[in-house]
């Protein structure tokens, strides 16, 4: 079967991880510009992102430029705080998997239901991919997710594997 589909390794991101209270959470998001995302949820505003993809758990993204912005203002206050911010950067590679039959690629990689009515267009989540936790977010035109780095050459080769097979380009 042909895909009509790319995958693409995505440059790195700036990315906090915050595990804490959401009354301590809400107002360093609210810094940021950002409204509190629902449970397996994201938001944006400009260039920042925040998904709250567990109970007491968020991330918040920007691109690599904005990094000492974005933990600048999350950390505000932190000596006070009962939440941990962490930056975790370069703890991840991402992927972009885009196009009319992304769904498709997606369930070859990953047992979560991608259909829109039970992953929405704003949907962010923990799951798996070729065995490997990643978080999944939907993005206008498919998804992007984001593996543990170390993980990142493994998961390029079975995208690769992917496209060999139907045809597309490879990652």
């Amino acid at each position: 079967m042909i895909y009509d589909a790319t995958i693409q390794p995505l440059p790195l991101a700036a990315m906090v991880d915050l595990k804490g209270p959401r009354e301590d959470v809400l107002p360093r998001l609210a810094r940021l510009g950002l409204a509190a995302p629902l449970p397996g949820r994201a938001t944006r505003a400009g260039s920042f992102e925040a998904c709250q993809p567990g109970r007491e758990h968020w991330l918040v993204r920007a691109p690599l430029e904005q990094e000492q912005t974005l933990l600048a203002l999350l950390l505000q206050d932190a000596p006070a705080s009962a939440t941990l911010i962490v930056l975790v950067s370069d703890m991840y590679a991402d992927f972009s998997i885009a196009g009319p039959d992304a769904r498709q690629i997606l369930a070859i990689a990953c047992p979560l239901d991608a259909d829109p009515v039970a992953f929405p267009p704003d949907g962010a989540t923990f799951t798996e991919a070729f065995g490997q936790r990643v978080l999944l977010l939907r993005r206008e035109d498919g998804f992007e997710l984001a593996v543990e780095r170390s993980y990142a050459p493994m998961m390029a080769d079975y995208f690769a594997r992917i496209q060999a097979v139907d045809g597309t380009n490879a990652a």
